[in-house]
């Protein structure tokens, strides 16, 4: 959701996790469709030390990338790191993947505009 709602905003993202799951949740594709953004041929990303070493700005959901990185990475991946410290992103109902898609778009638009983007 992330990637797709920050490239709606014009940002040049990319999305991935520690834990990629084989296919995204259907209720991830069914919320992201109510925006008119189709994910349905998306498939999730293992992130890897080249996605995080290519990366301009490194937007965390509460997770760390310390275990996917070498550690002589570490020190400059904290330069360019914001943690949205936020728990609880298994979406197990509708209503909560949408209140999630929602959250994540709020806080893209909010951080573009702190980067004079918007």
């Amino acid at each position: 959701m992330a990637q797709a709602l920050a490239k709606k905003y014009g940002l040049d993202a990319l999305s991935a996790g520690r834990h990629a799951a084989s296919a995204l949740n259907p209720f991830v594709v069914k919320a992201m469709k109510e925006k008119g953004i189709d994910l349905s041929a998306e498939r999730p990303r293992l992130l890897s030390p080249q996605i995080i070493s290519q990366a301009t700005l490194i937007v965390t959901l509460g997770c760390s990338f310390l275990d996917a990185c070498p550690q002589p990475m570490v020190a400059e991946m904290r330069k360019k790191t914001v943690d949205w410290a936020w728990k609880g992103l298994r979406c197990r109902r509708m209503s909560e993947t949408a209140e999630t898609r929602d959250e994540i778009e709020r806080r893209i638009v909010e951080l573009s505009k702190r980067m004079g983007l918007l």
